[in-house]
């Protein structure tokens, strides 16, 4: 695979329906140190980290990504994801001085991709040139993952019924 990529992880501060989860851990490592492990492969293109939160680019730095982006106020916050993957890509053609050919999408709440699915879903995407963006999905069991709401205002969790998830 010749063409330059990035891949662009977009982590901002202040989860609206789930406050404070891009700093939740899973068997003790942050999203952000799992995403990482997943996208830092020799076979994937330089990684950059996009976020308004410094605690984030912080920790983003300690792991070992070169490329960070500290989002300006435009791109802050709730904002859209076009926006921030624009912004993100322009930043780093700026620094490199050098174009890209197509960026990886990876949120750091979807945890549970592994470095194998990245290579081949980036592979896969290089080789059929018919194609000008692809959505990698994979289901999984409902009831391997914890799924929770707030319950109200104090932030008390409260998990789904069993009827709730039948029903999803």
């Amino acid at each position: 695979m010749n063409n330059k990529f990035i891949v662009i992880i977009p982590a901002r501060n202040g989860s609206k329906r789930f406050p404070g989860k891009n700093h939740k851990t899973i068997a003790g490592k942050s999203l952000l140190k799992i995403k990482l492990e997943q996208c830092m492969h020799k076979k994937l293109g330089d990684i950059l980290v996009t976020s308004d939160d410094k605690k984030i680019l912080k920790e983003a730095k300690k792991i070992g990504v070169k490329y960070l982006r500290n989002r300006p106020k435009a791109v802050s916050g709730d904002v859209s994801s076009t926006k921030i993957v624009y912004d993100a890509v322009k930043y780093y053609e700026k620094i490199t001085k050098s174009n890209i050919d197509f960026f990886v999408l990876s949120q750091l709440t979807t945890p549970f991709i592994k470095k194998k699915d990245l290579y081949e879903t980036t592979n896969f995407f290089y080789e059929n040139k018919k194609f000008n963006s692809l959505i990698a999905c994979r289901s999984i069991e409902l009831d391997s993952f914890f799924w929770c709401f707030f319950k109200n205002k104090s932030k008390e969790y409260q998990s789904l019924s069993k009827k709730l998830k039948k029903q999803i």
